[in-house]
């Protein structure tokens, strides 16, 4: 009987797992990025992000989980790319006195911060792409599809000192274990 409960313990635990790395998965979010956001036109490329964000839209402060806008930080050194930012910060969110530049910028890429402003492509307009992380601190994954004048040329990130939240497969440790445990006294007390 023991061996029974066992094997369904396990059992049940393998099959949360396996729904636990699917719901990781089927989280990714795709952002079409546009010259003009509104008029929908000057598509610059797409944005993927493994889970939820959004891109400044077309005002200061609006941002959008679908659609994003093409912005102009010129020349783009951390001083212009700070004040960009804090420019555009969505209502209630604290300004920055500085960001961590890396140039070049890896493509895909991880990151914890609660803003990434990424330069694509060369020429002194139209140059930037502002990223809000929407997952409270959590990890995401960006990668950057971009037309052949899009490419990504270096990622700034703002607010990175925000704690990684334990991934949903460190709980289901956690749990098994516990449960583990569990059985473990319930044998002993038949024993």
């Amino acid at each position: 009987m023991f061996e029974l409960k066992r094997i369904v313990a396990t059992s049940v635990i393998a099959v949360l797992m396996a729904l636990s790395v699917g719901l990781a998965q089927a989280a990714t979010i795709d952002i079409t990025v546009y010259d003009d956001p509104v008029g929908l036109t000057g598509e610059r490329g797409t944005l993927s992000c493994s889970a939820a964000c959004s891109v400044l839209n077309a005002e200061p402060g609006v941002f959008s989980p679908g659609v994003g806008g093409v912005f102009t930080v010129h020349p783009p050194n951390l001083t212009n790319e700070t004040s960009f930012v804090n420019a555009n910060l969505f209502p209630g969110d604290a300004a920055f006195a500085t960001g961590f530049k890396t140039e070049p910028a890896p493509n895909p890429f991880t990151t914890s911060a609660l803003y990434i402003l990424m330069k694509i492509g060369g020429g002194n307009t139209f140059n930037t792409v502002l990223v809000r992380n929407e997952t409270n601190g959590g990890s995401l994954e960006l990668t950057w599809d971009g037309n052949s004048a899009s490419g990504l040329s270096h990622v700034t990130e703002f607010g990175g000192a925000v704690p990684i939240p334990l991934p949903a497969g460190g709980l289901l440790l956690i749990t098994a274990l516990g449960g583990l445990g569990i059985a473990v006294r319930r044998r002993r007390k038949v024993a």
